[in-house]
């Protein structure tokens, strides 16, 4: 993106990640944990919130795994018995997308509720507390990808009708995301 994505405005002049802040503070979670770089004062202020346990990721040049880490070990602290992890930079999740998946969780007790669009997995994903021993072990430059191939049999997807939530990670996505949902005032 050239720049930090995560501050960049929405449509509504929301910064980027507290439009998945706020969704996810609309499901019902026991604990709400935000994982931000510890060298990146823009998205640490932007995610101060009295709701929300803010982790810094001390290692956050070492890949995506070591903001999966810091959540997982933060979620484990609170007896949390499964975690739920959005992408800062997917605002199309929305809370029902969030709490189908926490249902499906609730329903069937699989180790892993992944949401499904037009039958493709994507996010959010929820991870019973049996796998976060391997969630720790993930390393580099993903997320909790390995984890999931090493348990297909223990994976439930939960079909949603809407199209898959986009990630914002080009300048173009970002200004298809805006034009897409600009205020109809704003025409």
């Amino acid at each position: 993106m050239g720049q930090q994505k995560l501050v960049l405005p929405l449509e509504d002049g929301e910064p980027l990640i507290r439009r998945v802040m706020e969704t996810a503070s609309g499901a019902h979670f026991s604990a709400r944990i935000v994982v931000v770089s510890s060298d990146d004062e823009s998205v640490r202020e932007v995610t101060r919130h009295p709701l929300w346990q803010q982790v810094l990721n001390l290692n956050a040049k070492e890949g995506m795994s070591t903001s999966l880490r810091a959540g997982v070990t933060a979620a484990e602290a609170t007896g949390a018995d499964a975690v739920v992890i959005l992408l800062g930079d997917q605002p199309g999740v929305t809370v029902h997308h969030v709490q189908a998946v926490v249902e499906g969780y609730q329903r069937d007790r699989a180790l892993i509720v992944q949401a499904s669009y037009q039958g493709e997995p994507s996010h959010p994903i929820l991870f019973d507390r049996a796998l976060f021993g391997e969630l720790m072990q993930v390393t580099g430059d993903e997320g909790g990808r390995s984890v999931v191939w090493a348990h297909p049999a223990d994976r439930r997807l939960v079909a949603l009708l809407d199209d898959t939530p986009v990630d914002l990670d080009t300048p173009a996505a970002y200004e298809a995301w805006l034009a897409e949902h600009r205020p109809v005032d704003d025409v």
